[in-house]
C-alpha cells in the first residue's frame, strides 16, 4: 500500500466550531467519508448536534473506484485501511497529540455530552495522553477486564467507527498486511481502552464492506456476527444492541472469575483431603 501516491483520492474538508466537548483531551476529529455514498447529510445532522473538537475534519475519499490508488487489493475494506492511514499521517503533519477517527456511519448518544460522562473521559485522555493507546467511544466488546471504576481494557472488541488514537499509537509500525484495520489495530501493539457504557455506535445495514467480513472471519463467526445483528435488530437500530452486548462482555468477566474462584476451592478441598488421608496413613 502507498499511503503518499493515495493521498491525490482525498480531500480534507476542515470545520471549526466554537467548542467540542473533547477539546481538553483531543486536537482534531476525523471523520472518513466516502464520497457520494448518501452520508453527507448524517454527517452534517450529527454535527449540528454534537461537535466533538473544536476542529474538525471530514475525510472526503473519492474510493479506489474512482481514483486510481496503490492497495494491496482493489477491494472496500483496503480502501477503508488508506483512509484511516490518511487521517493518520495528516494529524502527524499539523502535530496532534490525541485524535478521535469517526466513520461515517458514527451515531453519538446523547450520553455523551454529559458532564458525569464526559469529564471522566477527559481526565482519562489526558493522563494516557503521552502513551500508546486507542480508546473505544463504541464498540462490540468481547474480551474485557476492569481496568478502574469507569473503564475497561480490551483484549478482543469489534468495529473501529469511533476510537480515540493517540500520537504513539499512530507512530508504531502496523501490520498493513492484514488489510482490515480493525484486524490491524487488534494486533498492534497498544494498548486498548473502552468506557463502561456505549457512547458512540453505529448500525450494520448490507453495505459492500459487510459483505467482506466472510474473508477475515471463519465461517462460524461469521454467521455468529450475521445472528447476533438480525437478533438485535442492530441492522436498523443501535439501541438496546449495543448496551446487551456490553452488558454481555461484563457478564462473561464475571463467570470466568467465578470459575477460576470455583477450581481454586475446589483444589483447596483437593488438596486438605489428600493430606488428611496422607496424614491418616503415616500415623497407622
Amino acid at each position: 500500500m502507498d499511503t503518499q501516491y493515495n493521498t491525490k483520492c482525498y480531500y480534507f474538508d476542515k470545520k471549526e466550531y466554537n467548542s467540542g466537548f473533547l477539546d481538553k483531551s483531543v486536537d482534531a476529529t476525523y471523520i472518513i467519508h466516502l464520497e457520494n455514498n448518501g452520508r453527507i447529510d448524517h454527517i452534517n445532522e450529527q454535527l449540528s448536534k454534537f461537535q466533538p473538537t473544536k476542529t474538525v475534519y471530514i475525510t472526503r475519499n473519492q474510493g479506489f473506484k474512482k481514483c486510481t490508488k496503490r492497495l494491496i487489493e482493489q477491494v472496500s475494506y483496503q480502501d477503508l485501511t488508506d483512509a484511516f492511514l490518511q487521517c493518520f499521517q495528516h494529524a502527524n503533519t499539523h502535530g496532534y497529540d490525541n485524535i478521535l477517527i469517526l466513520e461515517d456511519d458514527f451515531i453519538f448518544s446523547d450520553e455523551i455530552t454529559k458532564s458525569e460522562n464526559i469529564d471522566i473521559v477527559n481526565t482519562f485522555l489526558i493522563k494516557n495522553k503521552e502513551n500508546a493507546f486507542i480508546y473505544y467511544f463504541g464498540c462490540n466488546p468481547i474480551l474485557i477486564v476492569p481496568y478502574d471504576w469507569n473503564h475497561y481494557y480490551s483484549f478482543e472488541s469489534l468495529s473501529a467507527h469511533a476510537i480515540v488514537y493517540s500520537r504513539k499509537t499512530r507512530q508504531l509500525p502496523l501490520n498493513t498486511e492484514l488489510k482490515h484495520w480493525d484486524v490491524i489495530i487488534k494486533n498492534s501493539d497498544t494498548s486498548k481502552y473502552l468506557y463502561y457504557k456505549p457512547l458512540c455506535y453505529q448500525t450494520y445495514p448490507e453495505t459492500e464492506n459487510k459483505k467482506t467480513w466472510s474473508e477475515k472471519d471463519n465461517a462460524f463467526i461469521f454467521e455468529a456476527k450475521k445472528w447476533i445483528i438480525q437478533t438485535l435488530n442492530l441492522d436498523k437500530t443501535p439501541e438496546p444492541g449495543f448496551s446487551i452486548i456490553y452488558m454481555l462482555a461484563k457478564l462473561l468477566f464475571l463467570l470466568f472469575i467465578l470459575f477460576t474462584a470455583f477450581k481454586i476451592w475446589f483444589s483447596y478441598k483437593y488438596i486438605i483431603k489428600y493430606m488428611k488421608v496422607s496424614n491418616y496413613k503415616s500415623k497407622k
